[in-house]
C-alpha cells in the first residue's frame, strides 16, 4: 500500500512532465448528461484535467455507432487517418477510416462480427480481429487507404467487391478465437487476448512466425 501511495504521489507531482496536464483529476467524474445534450456537444461527455482540450473528430452519419479500438495512420507523429473497428454485426460496417482533417468516414470492410482490436503493424499494415467466440478471424489490411467497400465472407475467409479486395488477407495461423486485444512487436511474438471465460478466466496466446515476413504479404502499402 505504501508503494502504491508513493507511486500515485510521484505521478501526481510529475503530471505535466509525463502527461502534459497541470494536475490529474482528483476522482472519476460522476456527472451524467442526456442523449440530446451529448448530441449537441459530444465534448460534454468527458471531464478533462487542466491543460487538456477535446474536439469532435467526426459526426458523420455513416460513422459506426459502436467504435472500439483504433489505430493512427500512417504513424503516431503525423497521422492523417484513424483506422478503427465498429463492434457490430455482419450487416454493419466492420472496419472504417476517418480523415482527421475533415471527419470524412469511409467503410473499408463489411461482414465482420464484433470487430474489436485494430493495430498498426511495425511493417506498415493494419491488423484487426473479431471478438466472436471460437470463430473470430484475424485479418490483415495491406493498404487501408486504398481499400473501400469490400465484403468479407466469414465462412470461406475470402474478400470480394468494392475497391482493393486483394489488399486483405486472413491470418489463420494465429488461430480462430475471440480477439479482444493484440500486441505487435517488431522482432518478437504477436500476442493476443481472448476475454471469453474458459476455466473461469480468459486466455492469452502468442504466435512467432518462422520468417520475419510470415505474418504479412510482401506487398508494401502505397505512399
Amino acid at each position: 500500500m505504501q508503494k502504491l501511495l508513493f507511486r500515485e504521489r510521484l505521478l501526481n507531482d510529475r503530471a505535466e512532465q509525463l502527461f502534459g496536464v497541470h494536475r490529474p483529476l482528483a476522482a472519476s467524474s460522476r456527472e451524467s448528461i442526456t442523449a440530446a445534450e451529448a448530441n449537441r456537444d459530444p465534448t460534454a461527455l468527458v471531464t478533462l484535467a487542466g491543460g487538456l482540450r477535446a474536439h469532435v473528430v467526426s459526426a458523420a452519419t455513416n460513422l459506426g455507432p459502436n467504435v472500439d479500438m483504433m489505430a493512427l495512420w500512417p504513424d503516431d507523429s503525423s497521422p492523417t487517418h484513424l483506422i478503427f473497428c465498429n463492434e457490430e454485426g455482419a450487416a454493419q460496417p466492420g472496419v472504417q477510416r476517418v480523415r482527421l482533417d475533415n471527419g470524412t468516414v469511409e467503410t473499408i470492410l463489411t461482414g465482420t462480427i464484433s470487430c474489436d482490436p485494430s493495430k498498426r503493424t511495425p511493417w506498415g499494415t493494419i491488423i484487426v480481429g473479431e471478438e466472436n467466440g471460437n470463430t473470430g478471424w484475424l485479418i490483415e489490411i495491406i493498404d487501408p487507404l486504398h481499400t473501400t467497400g469490400v465484403l468479407f465472407n466469414r465462412t470461406a475467409g475470402t474478400f470480394s467487391g468494392g475497391v482493393g479486395a486483394m489488399n486483405l488477407a486472413v491470418r489463420p495461423a494465429v488461430g480462430r478465437t475471440s480477439f479482444e486485444g493484440i500486441g505487435l512487436y517488431p522482432a518478437t511474438p504477436t500476442s493476443g487476448r481472448d476475454p471469453t471465460p474458459a476455466w473461469g478466466r480468459g486466455s492469452r496466446s502468442r504466435a512467432r512466425p518462422t520468417l520475419p515476413s510470415a505474418l504479412t504479404s510482401a506487398r508494401q502499402p502505397r505512399p
